[in-house]
């Protein structure tokens, strides 16, 4: 795990800290492999390229009010097999919104996240 995404995590406000620190053991616990480091001042998830992130609310740019965005990179693809990953304007990216931990559901996120990191195997494959 990353240190400075530990000091990140501990200054959020208490529920996004709590939310923040779940899906972030979910994303790390689907493949160790995944880098860990920050853009736009928040965590990203990387294998080749980006996989996914987490944006608590709270940090400016989330485009969204309250809670945090769990985001993929590839949500419009991913979008057309998991309905609840919205999209808006984005013509790549996608997100769910969690205002409360009890929102979460890990295997869901499981599910998402292993779709993505397939997707990503095959584009690195040049099919």
């Amino acid at each position: 795990m990353n240190k400075a995404i530990d000091v990140f995590i501990d200054a959020l406000p208490e529920e996004e800290k709590k939310m923040t620190i779940q899906l972030r053991e979910i994303v790390l616990s689907i493949n160790p492999s995944f880098e860990e480091k920050f853009a736009y001042g928040v965590p990203y998830y990387y294998l080749k390229k980006r996989v996914c992130f987490i944006w608590p609310t709270s940090i400016p740019r989330s485009g969204l009010s309250g809670g945090v965005m769990f985001g993929i990179s590839q949500g419009v693809i991913l979008k057309k097999k998991f309905d609840i990953i919205r999209c808006g304007t984005c013509k790549v990216v996608g997100w769910i919104q969690y205002f409360n931990s009890k929102e979460i559901k890990p295997k869901i996120i499981k599910d998402i996240l292993v779709e993505a990191v397939i997707f990503q195997e095959m584009q690195n494959l040049n099919f």
